[in-house]
């Protein structure tokens, strides 16, 4: 809700004048809706926004559909790989579309499990093979981690009735009119309720 609020607050007030600079449009929530809503908040920032904008996204099959949009050039970071699967970013932007992620190798520098690195590559093989999503009876378990407790189930907290009400006046308000002062109080508003939800749990 939070990510589609800022990009309510972009598409409603961006101008030909503006900046915008939008990363991951659509990653909360299924892979197509997510992709459709990505591809939809680009079209209307090229057709109605007409605004300069930087669009970063994982999904490669947006890029594919960018034919459509005159006003898009596409760009890639470059990456040296080895032959051991290692990558260094070379901090360089190239025109071109990437068409490999990097996230299982992200995560095993970051230090994930082996076991979990194993079988991140398996479903994402078997994935590939398939193109399509996962469905939960096709989920690879090895052997090797199925000793492993699972986690225990937590229930996402309830937000109380004054962080609720907080968040509400927050998406209500224009933030292009109002004072720089009106805006701290709106600040210090939403700061006292967080502080006090946290505290609570």
């Amino acid at each position: 809700m939070l990510e589609m609020l800022e990009c309510a607050e972009i598409l409603n007030q961006a101008t030909p004048r503006s900046l915008v600079i939008m990363d991951e449009i659509g990653r909360g929530t299924s892979t197509y809706e997510g992709m459709a809503i990505a591809y939809a908040a680009l079209c209307h920032l090229h057709d109605r926004n007409r605004c300069r904008t930087l669009f970063a996204t994982h999904y490669h099959e947006l890029a594919d559909q960018l034919s459509k949009l005159p006003s898009v050039a596409c760009h890639q970071t470059s990456v040296h790989s080895s032959q051991e699967g290692e990558f260094v970013y070379l901090h360089h932007v190239l025109p071109g579309v990437s068409r490999r992620s990097h996230g299982i190798v992200v995560a095993r520098m970051a230090g994930l499990p082996d076991s979990v690195i194993e079988v991140a590559n398996q479903t994402l093989q078997s994935l590939e093979q398939r193109n399509r999503p996962l469905a939960p009876s096709e989920t690879t378990t090895p052997a090797q981690i199925s000793n492993v407790a699972p986690l225990p189930t937590q229930h996402e907290p309830r937000l109380d009735r004054q962080m609720r009400e907080a968040l509400l006046a927050l998406s209500r308000e224009d933030l292009a009119h109002i004072t720089p002062w009106q805006a701290h109080e709106r600040l210090c508003a939403l700061k006292e309720a967080v502080r006090n939800f946290v505290s609570e749990r």
